[in-house]
């Protein structure tokens, strides 16, 4: 006896159903045939959804499936053993599937041949419906950018359902190398209208600096199709990126000036107070200067600090600028560096 797969010549995509057909008692009398209806309900065009129904004989002699038909229609699938015997008060499971090639309702029959008089034919009715379905997220990947740890940003993000059904969408865990670093506020599946759109908020935390922090998390729709939405950031430690870190200058003759930019940007994601950026160590005597620097610097905007050099006599002089600001890591020092001729 071998098991048989039941398919049309192509394959397709299915939805989930079950029934229980029954073979009847010999008290029940003859009916033949014997019809079953299996309805899968709705599915995305190119899922498979499997499912099954059983076959229980409930007479008093066991009877043998002769033989199995193919399914009217081959987006459906049938594993039946031809040959199967099946004893009195014994019940056995059918496998069915279901995947649809294109769009609308779909049926098909499968025709069972039994030694039982009771049930020579049993009937089994198929159906389905192919969906076009197309979620859409937006942005994909959700791209956090440059973070500060210890501080959240949150990005909004846009479900379009372009179908034209309704779906009911369940969100999976987040998943991936930093799963506990991003979160949503999604906990429970959710319907969304066909054509309609909704906004969800995904968070990015950073407890420490990385160059890439990564995870993901995936949404499914009750028609078998699915979306994975990529979730990454770059946490820093601090959120002012100082240009140039050191500044140097070239031996100057005594009593000669020179000055260089300092350019302190915001390169995080909070709004960030520079409170002063001043020397506040000149050396002795001193050489270095620069005026008083304040400002409130928004993500992505830069403050320029002026730093002048003028050796008062020959040798080697170190100062030092000192960014005083509302950053999570505090004071910034910028070495100064220059040299005075003999």
């Amino acid at each position: 006896m071998t098991s048989e797969t039941r398919r049309g010549r192509e394959t397709g995509t299915l939805s989930k159903v079950a029934d229980s057909p029954t073979i009847p008692r010999p008290s029940d009398g003859p009916r033949s045939p014997d019809s079953r209806a299996s309805a899968f309900g709705p599915l995305a065009l190119g899922q498979e959804r499997q499912a099954g129904l059983h076959l229980e004989n409930t007479g008093t002699a066991p009877f043998t499936v002769l033989s199995v038909g193919e399914p009217s229609d081959p987006e459906f699938t049938v594993i039946l053993a031809q040959g199967s015997v099946i004893s009195q008060g014994e019940t056995i499971a059918v496998p069915l599937s279901f995947k649809p090639f294109s769009m609308g309702q779909k049926s098909a029959t499968v025709t069972l041949q039994t030694d039982s008089p009771l049930a020579p034919t049993i009937v089994l009715g198929l159906t389905g419906t192919g969906l076009d379905v197309k979620l859409v997220v937006t942005p994909q990947p959700v791209d956090f950018g440059n973070v500060v740890v210890h501080s959240v940003a949150t990005v909004p993000v846009t479900l379009l359902n372009d179908s034209a059904v309704d779906l009911t969408l369940s969100p999976g865990p987040i998943e991936g190398p930093d799963p506990f670093l991003f979160s949503t506020d999604l906990s429970n599946p959710f319907v969304l209208a066909a054509h309609a759109t909704q906004t969800i908020d995904v968070t990015f935390a950073p407890l420490v600096a990385a160059a890439l922090d990564q995870a993901s998390f995936t949404l499914t729709s009750n028609a078998g199709a699915s979306v994975t939405v990529g979730l990454r950031g770059v946490a820093l430690a601090s959120g002012l990126c100082i240009s140039p870190p050191v500044l140097y200058w070239e031996t100057l003759p005594p009593g000669a000036k020179t000055s260089q930019m300092l350019t302190v940007f915001d390169c995080g994601n909070q709004t960030i107070d520079v409170i002063s950026a001043s020397v506040t160590d000149q050396g002795k005597p001193p050489a270095f200067s620069a005026p008083l620097g304040t400002g409130t610097l928004v993500p992505g905007q830069e403050l320029q600090v002026m730093v002048s050099f003028e050796p008062p006599a020959a040798g080697h002089y170190t100062g030092q600028l000192d960014i005083v600001s509302t950053d999570v890591i505090g004071d910034i020092a910028v070495t100064l560096q220059g040299n005075g001729s003999p």
